[in-house]
């Protein structure tokens, strides 16, 4: 794997050229683009084959793609299946996400804060491991692999201001986008 300095210069050089940027002069100047970078970088590093798949792992994280999933992916049919599991998560994530309870991304300690969130909720709805991740992965991402959800959570947030918000879908609007979800329909 390509160092994290490395991948950096990457993935600024590819938003840019991928026009994903605000303007690079504004965006640089954004107090979380440093954060923003390392969060982007370390999902790039992770995945990436090649320099061009840098914004295309990033905005993937960064748009949500349900309908398209549910058309496209085959695991799509596993959780579908389990309706009660993923209906009773997206009651909860919407309950929570209303009532300030959901982990937006902008917490000081976002991963301990997000791990503890993911196992209070699994035990209030009686799931875990794929029962919990796979329904909770497609609700919050729209999509059925990658990076994991918190980091993508987390870079939702510093994105804000940084990245165009014709690419970003925000958990504002994943939300509302849950609340109209019939998962019998799907």
């Amino acid at each position: 794997a390509l160092p994290l300095a490395k991948v950096q210069s990457i993935v600024v050089e590819t938003l840019q050229s991928a026009s994903l940027f605000n303007s690079i002069e504004e965006s640089s100047k954004h107090p979380n683009f440093p954060e923003f970078l390392i969060a982007s970088s370390k999902i790039a590093q992770r995945d990436m084959e090649l320099t061009i798949d840098a914004p295309i792992l990033i905005s993937n994280c960064l748009k949500y793609s349900l309908e398209e999933t549910l058309l496209s992916d085959s695991h799509v049919l596993e959780v579908l299946q389990e309706s009660d599991a993923l209906k009773s998560i997206i009651t909860t994530l919407i309950t929570d996400f209303e009532a300030g309870k959901f982990p937006t991304g902008k917490e000081e300690k976002f991963n301990e804060v997000w791990k503890g969130y993911v196992k209070s909720l699994g035990g209030a709805i009686g799931l875990k491991g794929k029962s919990l991740f796979h329904p909770l992965r497609l609700a919050l991402t729209g999509r059925m692999s990658g990076p994991d959800v918190g980091d993508q959570i987390r870079l939702l947030w510093l994105s804000k201001g940084i990245v165009k918000d014709t690419i970003v879908m925000s958990l504002q609007e994943r939300f509302e986008r849950l609340k109209s979800f019939d998962v019998l329909e799907a």
